[in-house]
């Protein structure tokens, strides 16, 4: 590859982006993209983020894969992604988005490998411990969750928090002998009895 006295951000502004979203759409890592062109993975990544800029042969053979010319590198780019994609899809996406592999995401979310296999495809939905990693890297959950960017989550997470309250308690209960489980419930009928709220719950 020759050498350039200019970044891939200034003579290809929209290079990197254009990349990203033909990797995205086609479910590639970064690996396999570098494998098309020819080209090391660290090169690639570097083309990713704007700071090599490609020989006039790499960057033909760019066009080529992305099936445009040269000259429509930096035309503006459909970044939409399909609107009937599964929480499953949308979650390989993203992971391919960040170049890891299944164990390594799933260690990223605090899960096992087989459960984030099994989200991929559909099979179990992503729990609140997921989506909370998941904001921590800066994740669209909006899109994630309901396939529409800036969609409220409130619902959702209410019930995941719930959910997750819910397990964390039993967790505790289960710890619990009958005589002080005996005790919580009175206490709880006596707070409960004191507000509007039905105490047919603890009968």
């Amino acid at each position: 590859m020759s050498k350039h006295t200019h970044s891939t951000i200034e003579k290809y502004p929209l290079l990197p982006k254009r990349l990203i979203n033909y990797r995205i759409n086609n479910k590639l890592n970064q690996n396999a993209v570098a494998e098309k062109l020819n080209i090391t993975q660290s090169a690639y990544s570097s083309l990713e983020r704007g700071k090599l800029s490609p020989s006039d042969a790499l960057i033909e053979k760019i066009a080529n894969m992305l099936s445009i010319k040269v000259s429509e590198i930096n035309d503006p780019i459909d970044t939409t992604f399909p609107t009937d994609e599964t929480v499953g899809e949308r979650m390989k996406r993203t992971r391919i988005y960040f170049g890891k592999s299944q164990p390594e995401f799933a260690k990223t979310l605090g899960i096992s490998q087989a459960l984030l296999s099994s989200i991929e495809l559909d099979r179990t939905k992503p729990s609140f411990i997921v989506f909370q990693n998941l904001s921590k890297l800066g994740c669209d959950l909006d899109w994630i969750a309901t396939g529409k960017p800036g969609k409220s989550l409130r619902t959702h997470f209410d019930e995941a928090v719930k959910k997750h309250q819910i397990e964390k308690i039993n967790q505790l209960l289960n710890l619990l002998s009958p005589e002080t489980l005996n005790k919580i419930l009175k206490n709880l009928q006596t707070e409960i009895a004191k507000t509007d709220i039905s105490t047919n719950i603890c009968k």
